[in-house]
């Protein structure tokens, strides 16, 4: 039984929930109805602890919720359910993988008992490759798409050698055959989708292959796409891989010379190296760091109209070209820079020094509240003193998993394994698992 008494929420002068009553029976349904942002996601996240009311009751099955520690919480919520609106699997699992994720992480059953529980699904017959859905071929949008990427290059790409991989996914049928159109010499990898082998061991994850066909074949460069093509990476001609933030620096320092990058700003992340602000500071230009994911990039660049940001992952925008990620507008912007330089393409690599990075992951029990404790904020700020402006360290907490993830760079990899394993030490010390 849920009983909710004259609840009140408030952030800052916005009144979210006033005076509120529920009660929902065991066995009973109840569906909550109101326009978006009238507080329905609020209530729900009151009722399982994730809010804390101003005033009011919130009781389950007879007991206050309000008043529970983070731990007696926890317990309570291994009888409460939440779908939440937008995705929040792990995709690199499948169904069942998700599941027992669930169940391992808040349940003491044992693996055997797990498995049973998941038993069925092995009973499923699932479809694979051409049995999946269908496909529309839709020609003529595919004829526009094409020609639009041919208008954003100027001149061609004749002697160039490259190598694609496309990793059987959306830029199979037109990456290859662009570049080709170009004047290009191309060498096509992973550009054969069955429905099934998308991202498998190739694209922008998985890119040795690449490497080593770029180094093998004398390649100019190798460009690899992800699935969905909406990330794009380099390889230079030495095998070296090429990220995001690489790329961002050798296209910010030709638009820059052609008077085409706004307030001579890049927009990155706070995962961007701490090479890629220092490689553009030293050419002029600036850098301004967003919350993690290409949206975030999106809504600042929009906000004050900069031309060029993007991730380390390789998801780039070029606004002037498209208001997304786009794997080919960012090959093509990135193929002309190297077409135009008189040099290869592992000299525009080496424009950036990318810093050491690394993370580490601490297991805790709960995420709630890790900013305010005393001893991981100090903790933080001792390792940001010993750092310097030689590295940075980065402390968040994961989306998804009951994860403190510790990341820093920094110019000497031993102090800064030394710094992070200081920090990672509190954070057990103070929120890990018993």
């Amino acid at each position: 039984m849920i009983e909710v008494e004259h609840i009140c929420l408030s952030f800052g002068e916005r009144k979210i929930l006033e005076d509120v009553n529920l009660t929902v029976y065991d066995g009973e349904t109840m569906v909550i109805l109101g326009a978006s942002g009238s507080g329905k996601s609020t209530l729900l996240k009151l009722i399982i602890g994730l809010l804390k009311p101003d005033s009011g009751s919130i009781k389950v099955n007879g007991k206050e919720i309000s008043s529970l520690t983070e731990r007696e919480m926890n317990e309570e919520r291994r009888r409460m359910g939440m779908v939440f609106q937008y995705s929040a699997l792990f995709d690199s699992m499948n169904v069942k993988e998700n599941v027992a994720f669930g169940l391992r992480q808040h349940t003491d059953l044992s693996e055997e008992e797990i498995e049973n529980i998941l038993r069925h699904d092995e009973e499923l017959a699932r479809p694979t490759g051409e049995k999946v859905g269908f496909i529309r071929h839709r020609n003529e949008l595919a004829w526009k798409y094409k020609n639009y990427i041919l208008s954003t290059v100027k001149g061609d790409f004749k002697g160039m050698k490259i190598v694609t991989d496309s990793a059987n996914g959306a830029a199979s049928g037109f990456l290859p055959d662009i570049l080709r159109e170009l004047g290009a010499e191309i060498t096509a990898l992973y550009c054969e989708p069955n429905g099934v082998n998308i991202n498998k061991d190739c694209g922008s994850t998985h890119m040795e292959t690449l490497q080593k066909m770029v180094v093998e074949m004398g390649a100019d460069c190798g460009i690899a796409n992800d699935g969905d093509a909406d990330r794009c990476l380099f390889v230079d001609e030495q095998g070296d891989i090429m990220d995001g933030d690489h790329i961002m620096v050798i296209n910010a320092l030709r638009m820059k010379k052609e008077g085409r990058l706004n307030a001579n700003m890049v927009v990155g992340t706070v995962m961007s190296n701490l090479g890629f602000g220092k490689a553009l500071a030293e050419h002029g230009c600036r850098t301004v760091a967003t919350n993690v994911g290409d949206r975030y990039v999106l809504e600042e660049m929009k906000a004050h109209g900069y031309s060029l940001g993007g991730e380390q992952s390789g998801h780039i925008i070029f606004p002037e070209f498209n208001t997304t990620g786009d794997g080919l507008i960012t090959a093509m912007q990135t193929l002309m820079v190297l077409r135009d330089h008189d040099g290869p393409l592992s000299e525009l690599n080496h424009l950036m020094t990318t810093y050491p990075q690394l993370l580490k992951n601490v297991r805790v029990y709960s995420k709630n509240g890790w900013e305010e404790n005393e001893q991981i904020r100090a903790a933080i700020a001792a390792a940001k003193d010993e750092l310097g402006n030689d590295g940075r360290i980065l402390v968040r907490a994961s989306g998804t998993e009951p994860l403190i993830r510790v990341m820093g760079e920094g110019s000497d990899k031993d102090r800064l394994e030394r710094v992070i394993d200081d920090i990672v030490s509190v954070v057990e010390q103070e929120l890990g698992e018993e």
